[in-house]
């Protein structure tokens, strides 16, 4: 798979800029902001597969810095958690073991992963998760959005990227 680096940058949103991205044959695999607060892409990979679909990860938490915040700050007092985010995240930035499985998925399996804070969702993926945060939705080639992995789902995993890659591995045949 032909790989190189180059920056983008980003208007209006990170999403919107990632699914024009994705359109052209190519996927952002890390994000960082310059000293203006401008996101840039910093990797940018050319996939040579062929799309099954789209895991959407839906945090159970705001993106943006106060939803950031509150986040932490709920967490570390014990009112707020989130699953998905033990799994995809250490306490300062996304794991490499989570970045290697949304590469996984790609290369191998057709899927790319996209994970969203609840409040960058579209109107389709909030009717399909909303209630049910964190959850991860399958979106398919025609558009249309199922439930793949509940709450329930996601803390049986008790934060371990090798076993969301063990389920996710398991279901993809159930699903696609």
């Amino acid at each position: 798979m032909p790989t190189f680096k180059q920056e983008l940058t980003t208007t209006p949103s990170t999403n919107e800029k990632q699914a024009r991205l994705f359109a052209q044959g190519f996927t952002v695999l890390d994000w960082s902001q310059n000293k203006c607060g401008s996101k840039l892409a910093i990797v940018v990979e050319n996939y040579m597969t062929v799309m099954r679909g789209t895991l959407i990860g839906v945090y159970n938490a705001d993106g943006g810095l106060r939803g950031e915040l509150t986040y932490v700050f709920g967490h570390l007092i014990g009112i707020r958690s989130c699953s998905l985010c033990d799994i995809s995240h250490s306490p300062i930035k996304k794991k490499a073991a989570f970045k290697e499985l949304e590469q996984h998925l790609l290369a191998e399996h057709g899927i790319l992963v996209r994970m969203i804070h609840l409040n960058e969702r579209n109107e389709r993926e909030t009717k399909a998760s909303e209630g049910r945060e964190p959850c991860m939705l399958l979106e398919y080639p025609d558009q249309s959005i199922s439930m793949f992995l509940d709450s329930t789902d996601l803390k049986a995993l008790s934060g371990r990227v090798s076993s969301l890659k063990k389920l996710i591995t398991s279901r993809l045949d159930l699903y696609l």
